[in-house]
């Protein structure tokens, strides 16, 4: 099924609170990192009605690629999402792969691929599963809407 999502700024932001996974100078060098990391996110229309607390843990390596292109990759990668008022919790694997390539404007072509949690304003915080395209500006922030073919897994929704 084809969804049009539009990314918000919570997305870089979300990406931004993970540590970021050593740089390796080719695909078959350098190791996995821990990727691992917990964020309380306050009621906003990026994630949900009411708090939430994130925790992500995994493994995550980031390949350099001719171009300045990157690919992020995370095997097993899982969050946990928590509602705060009630202590009801949902896990998801996280295990996508993110795929950024610069455009000669100096903006970012993002896609994402597999499993990835995003924050988005019209649809909260989700999962986006399958393979969804959007461009960011040089900091992360969502420009244009994503597209895609996939699955939108409502984590508010699951938690309310």
């Amino acid at each position: 099924m084809k969804r049009s999502v539009l990314v918000g700024a919570t997305t870089a932001a979300l990406l931004a609170l993970a540590p970021p996974a050593t740089a390796a100078p080719s695909p078959k060098a350098g190791p996995f990192e821990d990727a691992g990391f917990s964020v309380v996110l306050d009621p906003n229309p990026f994630f949900c009605d009411f708090t939430v607390e994130v925790e992500v843990v995994g493994r995550a390596r980031t390949l350099e690629l001719p171009g300045g292109r990157t690919t992020q990759l995370n095997p097993g990668m899982r969050a946990t999402v928590t509602n705060s008022e009630t202590g009801e919790s949902v896990s998801y694997s996280i295990s996508g792969t993110i795929h950024r390539a610069p455009l000669p404007n100096g903006d970012i072509e993002v896609t994402q691929v597999g499993r990835n949690l995003v924050g988005d304003p019209e649809l909260g915080l989700s999962i986006l599963a399958g393979r969804f395209v959007f461009t960011s500006d040089a900091e992360g922030n969502p420009l244009t809407p994503a597209e895609g073919d996939g699955k939108v897994i409502s984590i508010c929704d699951a938690l309310s």
